[in-house]
């Protein structure tokens, strides 16, 4: 295994040129405009791309596989293509590019022990609603009211349920 960092604009254009491929497990291109767009601005303003790509060479190959990333490695080739179609300038197409990713290599004996790993590792628990919602909702006065109502009705309810006593909810600052 090797970890590293890489630019934006060299990753894409190994994807690009087909160097870096897409194995079979791999799920289609899902994200929507909106999370697309939101990903893009927060890495031009990072100035890197959240989490890790991680590919993978099978030792008796040379070829590289993409194991985890493809939403985001897919989503910065189309901006960096057609930066336009994102809302973006062509200061803002250099500035991905400029990018660092953090880029991780594992090696296999074959495909399936990569498929294996990256089924085990994207095989977590969903996110609850609650949950899933939780930032959005704190980001503003309006949001964090209606959070701590939320958190109120869900202690009831959930006091009522188990029969016991309501439970403090400590309030993070």
């Amino acid at each position: 295994m090797s970890a590293e960092t890489r630019r934006v604009e060299d990753v894409v254009r190994s994807f690009d040129s087909k160097d870096l491929q897409i194995p079979d497990y791999q799920r289609e291109y899902c994200w929507t405009e909106k999370k697309a767009k939101h990903f893009l601005e927060r890495t031009k303003s990072l100035g890197h791309v959240l989490g890790v790509i991680t590919s993978y060479r099978l030792k008796s190959h040379t070829a590289e596989f993409l194991q985890d990333g493809l939403q985001r490695v897919t989503t910065l080739h189309r901006a960096i293509d057609k930066p336009a179609k994102y809302g973006l300038t062509e200061e803002d197409k250099k500035l991905l590019q400029q990018a660092r990713v953090s880029y991780q290599q594992m090696e296999y004996e074959t495909h399936d022990q990569a498929r294996q790993d990256f089924q085990h590792l994207n095989d977590g628990v969903g996110l609850t609603p609650y949950e899933k919602f939780r930032g959005d909702l704190e980001k503003d006065d309006d949001g964090q009211k209606l959070y701590s109502q939320v958190r109120e009705i869900t202690s009831a309810l959930a006091a009522r349920i188990s029969g016991e006593s309501k439970s403090v909810i400590v309030q993070r600052k």
